[in-house]
């Protein structure tokens, strides 16, 4: 059986000017962007992204905790870490996957093409670790320094983005308590797919019985926190379901 996706050369050279950095090492490149999937397929176990995703996993903190400590130098630890918690959460990590197009220079597996065409992301977070993981082996932590940089862009509003999602079922309870109570939030499962080692849930956000957000992930907490952003954005942008609530009941 072949591999199901292969990235073009081009595809890689693009992926490199967009992260501001050129591997000396391509088949170290190769590596970093090898699903375990891949490697089955090939019957090369050894030959995939697991480690440098354990390596990158350190680096980008390391390299964003250093970043944190010369930008705030009023802050203490707690809000520091606060801070770097929400800039590595995997929400984040596969947004900066996807702002980087890295789900077009993977090799995967037929069996984890169809996964990421449903929006699995967890995999573009571990592929984005290994990228940085690799960075560091190639080059060592300044280079590393400048591709993380270059990946997060404004630290400012990166941060300002990272924190206003961090929390966004207590901005729900928070923003409830105010317009009701909070009986008027509900949480329910809805599909679970996939096998019960990968599962994936989808959840939907009922606020007042309206239906305010929908949410995936690979567990309830995370499917729950999607969807609890979405109903934010829509809060953020006027809506009112108490509002919606009375109207339907007039």
């Amino acid at each position: 059986m072949q591999p199901g996706q292969e990235p073009t050369p081009l595809a890689l050279e693009k992926l490199q000017e967009r992260i501001g950095y050129t591997f000396k090492d391509t088949e170290l490149l190769k590596q970093c962007l090898t699903h375990p999937s891949w490697a089955l397929q090939v019957q090369d176990q050894y030959f995939q992204n697991q480690r440098l995703e354990f390596l990158g996993d350190a680096a980008l903190s390391m390299v964003l905790s250093e970043m944190l400590y010369r930008q705030f130098p009023d802050l203490q630890e707690g809000p520091l870490s606060r801070r770097r918690s929400a800039l590595v959460k995997g929400e984040i990590l596969s947004e900066l996957a996807a702002e980087i197009e890295l789900d077009g220079c993977l090799y995967l597996g037929h069996g984890e093409i169809k996964n990421f065409k449903r929006g699995e992301t967890s995999r573009m977070e571990d592929a984005l670790e290994a990228l940085i993981g690799g960075v560091f082996l190639d080059s060592g932590i300044r280079a590393c320094r400048k591709v993380i940089a270059q990946i997060y862009g404004d630290l400012n509003w990166r941060l300002e983005e990272a924190l206003k999602d961090h929390n966004a079922k207590g901005r729900i309870q928070e923003w409830v308590q105010q317009h009701g109570n909070l009986e008027h939030i509900a949480y329910t499962i809805t599909h679970i797919d996939g096998p019960e080692h990968e599962r994936e849930f989808t959840v939907e956000l009922s606020i007042a019985d309206t239906l305010m957000g929908t949410g995936k992930g690979n567990s309830r907490k995370k499917a729950e926190h999607c969807a609890a952003r979405e109903a934010c954005d829509r809060i953020d942008a006027g809506e009112n379901p108490f509002e919606a609530s009375a109207n339907e009941g007039a």
